[in-house]
């Protein structure tokens, strides 16, 4: 698997698309060398590659909606960073291209949806690399810590209340992109974040489009997907059942990392302790999948007096 830093020299060394097929070729022939090798020279490379990674970033013409680009993190496949836009701070991702869906992100990038991550900018750095630009939100730390200064919230109604907002909230964001013949495809604890809409009221909001593709497309699946987060039958990954049965381990993890009382995910005693004892057989259901479509889930959920 290429990360972004070694993409990035290969690229700026001239390297272009038919040496990486070869490559890929000659990886098989010479695997155990070429990671012997390659950890050795990843160190050396890393700070040259990412200077100039840094430097076409910055010498993007994104317009002049968008500027003081910082860089602030370097994930295997992704780098991180902050940039502004219309004078408000924003979230960056660079990602490798081969995982992106170029027509699907287009599309995300025209949706506003109170349960969906704004992107305001997508496109190329470079052939191999691409950018989004999106929203700054907060993660459940940030969110916690704001909450914790409203008197509104006591005791485990804080947790509460981000469990059934990251629900229902994520229900809807999934009902949205389904609508338009998206599949999410990579669900998860992290690709939540939330926005505040008051001092003390807050939407959960689903992030992270890069590994999305279209209901009943052609393309390949997607092989960086997450084990815990995915049903066991092949068949059902990468489909609506799929986002359904990831969102109910997202909640199920939620309980169990900020429970006072268990940390054994699934626990039914996590459902008494966060008093919502109502939804314990939607998800139930969700991680059965037994649901078609988000519609059923939220008609549930609706029923419900939580």
């Amino acid at each position: 698997m290429r990360t972004i830093e070694y993409i990035y020299s290969r690229i700026e060394d001239g390297h272009d698309q038919e040496d990486f097929e070869d490559d890929e070729r000659e990886d098989d022939e010479r695997k155990g060398d070429y990671n012997k090798d390659n950890n050795n020279d990843q160190s050396d490379n890393n700070n040259t590659s990412l200077f100039r990674l840094s430097q076409s970033i910055h010498d993007l013409d994104l317009g002049s909606d968008f500027s003081n680009l910082q860089m602030e993190k370097l994930e295997q496949k992704s780098i991180l960073g902050t940039i502004q836009y219309k004078n408000k701070e924003s979230y960056f991702k660079i990602t490798n291209r081969e995982f992106d869906n170029v027509f699907v992100m287009k599309l995300m990038q025209e949706i506003r949806d109170p349960n969906i991550c704004n992107i305001f900018y997508y496109g190329p750095v470079n052939s191999q690399l691409n950018i989004t630009v999106q929203e700054k939100l907060l993660n459940y730390d940030e969110l916690i810590k704001k909450m914790q200064s409203n008197q509104e919230y006591q005791g485990n109604s804080i947790i509460r209340t981000i469990i059934l907002k990251t629900l229902i909230g994520c229900l809807h964001a999934l009902k949205c992109i389904h609508n338009k013949g998206i599949v999410h495809c990579d669900v998860s604890v992290h690709n939540i974040m939330f926005r505040m809409k008051t001092s003390c009221d807050f939407d959960a909001v689903l992030i992270d489009f890069n590994n999305s593709k279209y209901l009943n497309s052609n393309q390949p699946s997607i092989l960086n997907y997450k084990d815990d987060y995915t049903p066991q039958d092949p068949n059902i990954r990468f489909t609506v059942k799929h986002d359904i049965f990831a969102l109910s381990v997202v909640i199920k993890k939620l309980m169990a990392n900020y429970s006072s009382v268990c940390e054994e995910i699934c626990s039914d005693i996590h459902f008494e302790e966060y008093n919502i004892i109502p939804i314990s057989n939607c998800m139930e259901k969700m991680s059965a999948l037994k649901y078609s479509r988000v519609t059923e889930v939220l008609d549930d959920i609706v029923s419900m007096t939580i």
